[in-house]
C-alpha cells in the first residue's frame, strides 16, 4: 500500500519529468542534440523523460541551462 508521502513523491517526479520535457521542447531541442549538450549517451534524455533515470542536482541544473530555463522557475513550476 502506497503511502501519503511515496504518492507526494510520485507526483513531484512526474511534474519535474512534465517540466524537463516542456523545457526541452521550447528550446526546440531533440532528444539526441539535449542529450549531446549534457554530454550523455542518446537514450539519457529519453530515460529521464519516461521515469527510468533520475537526475542529480548537477544534471538538473544544466539541463535547464541547455534549455534556456531558469532551474529555480522550473523548481517552482514543480512545487506549485
Amino acid at each position: 500500500m502506497a503511502t501519503l508521502e511515496t504518492l507526494f513523491e510520485v507526483e513531484i517526479q512526474d511534474k519535474l519529468r512534465e517540466a524537463l520535457k516542456r523545457h526541452r521542447k521550447a528550446a526546440n531541442l531533440s532528444q539526441r542534440s539535449l542529450a549531446r549538450e549534457l554530454g550523455q549517451a542518446h537514450s539519457f534524455v529519453n530515460k529521464v523523460e519516461s521515469g527510468g533515470q533520475r537526475l542529480d542536482v548537477s544534471q538538473f541544473i544544466r539541463w535547464c541551462y541547455c534549455c534556456s530555463a531558469s532551474p529555480a522557475d522550473v523548481m517552482r513550476e514543480v512545487s506549485d
